[in-house]
């Protein structure tokens, strides 16, 4: 590489002492003009030299597992609906999903993704402030934490400065954390640490839903129009990994920290408490709503245990999320505990009862025609 950059050097300093030699005998430039025109002819030089060649046939490991969560912050499932959002759209197709799901009963940014990055409810992570606090970092392994432990690089882009407070040094190869009101700006440095980096695990703030609706108001027109935006910010992102060559084997959650109504959010409020979740990508079953599993009640929490499982990180013990069951694994059985909502793992296709559970495509059709579910149903993940 040295002697590579060494003869580069040597012919940008060729290329200056001509262009110097030539301007001086053909127009009579000054001595001091020279000088100028030759440190910005080095200047650039230095700085194309220093800057890597853009990969376009990226050498990546195809059976490496990577994952992209998205949050939408302030996203209610009903305006998801009402919006035009062609592209999340195409990943709900392609994915399983519910508009049903739950954020924590704070219902409030910073706690709420705290807990879907770690695991754990608000009472166990500590993080129940709002606000920007630097250097006060969440004393619970994140996702990011767990997946560097695992191996993994990791990067987090965040459009509120607060979330400084979950990029706890060490844990973030990769990070952009602003104040950016424009979720375009956001997704554009996403797409650069994607382009450059290809993280394995990154995490996606947006924030110009949130934003909006706390300036004209949840469900208004402003509100609708930045929704759309958002979905064009999420474009940028799969274009960026198809670009990088690595959309197959990333593992997609698209989310939200809290609904709202009026010009505001908070606890006790079904508008700000449902959230929409989308999970897609390999191995994952197709155009599901898991609603089909009436005892299955997805948390916030949720999204790190599953992220972890898309991973394939066993999540650590004792968290408040559990595993939702959207894989396509026949050899695995997903256990819905009804008077929980809890999920548990498990081979051998027998109920808690040791009564064997028979399972095949007629148990769902059944579900769709209405017919009671049998308590304590597994199904397959």
């Amino acid at each position: 590489m040295w002697r590579r950059l060494s003869i580069k050097t040597v012919i940008a300093l060729v290329a200056v002492a001509l262009t110097w030699w030539v301007l001086a005998r053909s127009f009579g430039v000054s001595g001091h003009d020279l000088k100028v025109i030759a440190y910005s002819c080095l200047r650039s030089n230095a700085v194309a030299l220093a800057q890597p060649a853009p990969s376009t046939s990226p050498s990546v490991n195809l059976a490496h597992p990577k994952l992209l969560i998205v949050s939408f912050d302030g996203l209610r499932p009903d305006l998801a609906l009402r919006a035009d959002m062609p592209t999340f759209r195409s990943v709900l197709a392609r994915g399983s999903y519910s508009f049903w799901a739950r954020t924590t009963e704070l219902s409030v940014t910073l706690p709420s993704h705290t807990s879907m990055l770690t695991g754990v409810t608000p009472a166990r992570h500590g993080i129940t402030f709002n606000d920007t606090q630097e250097g006060d970092y969440v004393k619970t392994p994140t996702l990011f934490a767990v997946a560097k432990q695992a191996g993994y690089s990791t990067a987090c882009v965040a459009g509120k400065r607060k979330f400084v407070t979950l990029a706890v040094p060490g844990t973030c190869d990769f990070e952009w954390i602003q104040d950016e009101k424009s979720d375009r700006v956001v997704a554009q440095h996403a797409a650069e640490f994607i382009d450059l980096h290809a993280p394995d695990v990154l995490f996606v703030h947006l924030g110009a839903i949130d934003y909006t609706g706390h300036g004209p108001g949840w469900g208004t027109p402003e509100q609708i129009a930045a929704i759309e935006d958002a979905d064009r910010a999420l474009a940028t992102l799969i274009d960026a990994l198809k670009r990088r060559g690595v959309f197959d084997q990333t593992t997609m959650i698209l989310s939200a920290d809290h609904g709202g109504a009026g010009r505001t959010h908070g606890p006790d409020d079904a508008r700000s408490r449902h959230i929409p979740w989308v999970i897609a990508g390999p191995g994952i079953r197709h155009n599901l709503d898991l609603t089909i599993f009436p005892d299955l009640v997805i948390n916030t929490e949720d999204t790190f245990a599953t992220a972890c499982w898309a991973l394939g990180i066993t999540p650590p013990a004792n968290i408040d999320g559990k595993i939702i069951p959207v894989g396509e694994s026949e050899g695995e059985l997903i256990k819905v505990i009804p008077s929980t909502g809890q999920v548990r793992r498990g081979g051998s296709g027998v109920g808690e009862t040791g009564v064997a559970i028979k399972e095949d495509h007629a148990v769902v059709e059944k579900a769709h025609a209405g017919d009671p579910r049998p308590e304590g149903l597994s199904v397959r993940p």
